[in-house]
């Protein structure tokens, strides 16, 4: 077992958690301040924009991608990073997906988690508190890195890339 501690950005900030004795990953929740705005980028627009928090809630419009706050700094041990999945119930209900498709948090980054979503759904609001994504922490293998003139041929049935070993 290794120790993944974390820094609460304030008390209405919700600590990760495993919602069973058998999770593999942590629920994390956004934190949305009444004083905030949330960065976002709009289907029209690439340049950022920037939405104010009402109530508690943020808008959140179809094609829009928005950087949602969690209120939460890790401080990922050495060897470690923790990777940033969507949550299935978010993806199938609401419409709401990971713009990076899983994200990737280094040991040595310490600033706010943020959540980089994606809305393809109908639903147009995100909530304080509201369960956003799963947090996993992986143990990482560094490469020693070596430039080679050839690759040897590892002699596998393979025969192409994409695609080529039949659906």
């Amino acid at each position: 077992m290794v120790d993944l501690s974390y820094k609460l950005l304030s008390p209405s900030a919700s600590a990760p958690y495993l919602a069973t004795s058998g999770s593999a990953c942590m629920d994390v929740c956004a934190h949305l301040l009444e004083t905030s705005e949330i960065k976002y980028y709009s289907s029209t627009y690439h340049n950022p924009q920037n939405r104010k928090v009402e109530g508690g809630m943020v808008r959140f419009d179809k094609g829009d991608r928005m950087m949602v706050p969690t209120g939460l700094i890790l401080n990922i041990p050495a060897g470690h990073c923790v990777r940033v999945y969507p949550r299935s119930g978010n993806a199938i209900k609401r419409g709401f997906q990971l713009c990076n498709s899983v994200g990737i948090i280094d040991s040595d980054y310490r600033q706010e988690v943020m959540v980089l979503l994606y809305n393809s759904g109908l639903e147009t609001f995100i909530s304080h508190g509201e369960r956003i994504a799963q947090l996993e922490l992986v143990s990482v293998l560094q490469p020693n890195l070596v430039e080679v003139e050839e690759i040897a041929d590892a002699g596998t049935e393979r025969s192409g890339g994409f695609g080529s070993t039949g659906f």
